[in-house]
């Protein structure tokens, strides 16, 4: 056999290798996303027993009145990479006016300078019940309240027959959310009726942010 087909063999040797180590490596992600998926799918379920998704949306029409519900993941985007836990979310997002400056980037020796021009920057704030398993694997409710640094977190165990208790006490923590947050609602103001800084930047021909446009018309409604 000559050098050149020694070659030739080895190289189709080790395409044969990474082909099959490829598929044992597709195989093995499929595995373990199935097996998320098995893990998952009682975390929503308790979810939905909940009526999380109905609390939320009663908050964002009447109090919020801004704003997006969902329940993540979707069973079928479950990948090999998906944290086992599944949340109830209400999120709004709201232009903000960005002064200029500067800060640091990193921490110690890689840190770095930045600064950055005045701007529109987007603001938002994230009310979550979400569902988890302790390490005894028992359902745990969680809920969080983002963005300030006294994150109103509480959680519980959601036990066989006792979701009425769970309903009431997450009732309980939403209204302690709502209480304080009641200088901030109703978002809505802050959306269609924006810092004038944000509408003067556009005016002057700052772009709006993504799925912020009607600011074009605010600041051509400015003009007139």
């Amino acid at each position: 056999m000559s050098w050149q087909e020694k070659i030739e063999r080895y190289k189709k040797e080790q395409q044969r290798e990474q082909e099959e180590a490829a598929r044992l490596k597709r195989e093995e992600e499929l595995r373990i996303a199935e097996k998320k998926r098995e893990e998952i799918a009682p975390l929503l379920a308790a979810l939905d027993r909940l009526r999380c998704e109905g609390s939320l949306v009663q908050i964002r029409d009447e109090l919020w009145r801004a704003g997006d519900v969902f329940t993540t993941p979707k069973l079928e985007e479950v990948t090999f990479k998906t944290p086992i836990s599944a949340a109830t979310v209400l999120m709004v997002k709201w232009p903000c006016y960005v002064e200029e400056g500067w800060g640091w980037e990193g921490s110690g020796e890689n840190a770095i300078q930045v600064s950055w021009p005045e701007g529109v920057g987007v603001s938002q704030d994230t009310l979550k019940i979400y569902a988890t398993y302790n390490p005894q694997g028992e359902i745990l409710i969680n809920i969080a309240s983002f963005p300030d640094s006294s994150w109103l977190e509480r959680q519980t165990v959601l036990k066989v027959g006792e979701v009425d208790v769970v309903v009431s006490q997450l009732e309980k923590w939403l209204l302690e959310d709502c209480i304080r947050r009641k200088v901030k609602l109703p978002y809505i103001h802050r959306i269609y009726s924006p810092d004038p800084r944000v509408v003067e930047l556009i005016r002057k021909g700052y772009k709006p942010p993504e799925g912020f446009e009607y600011l074009l018309d605010l600041a051509q409604k400015g003009k007139r």
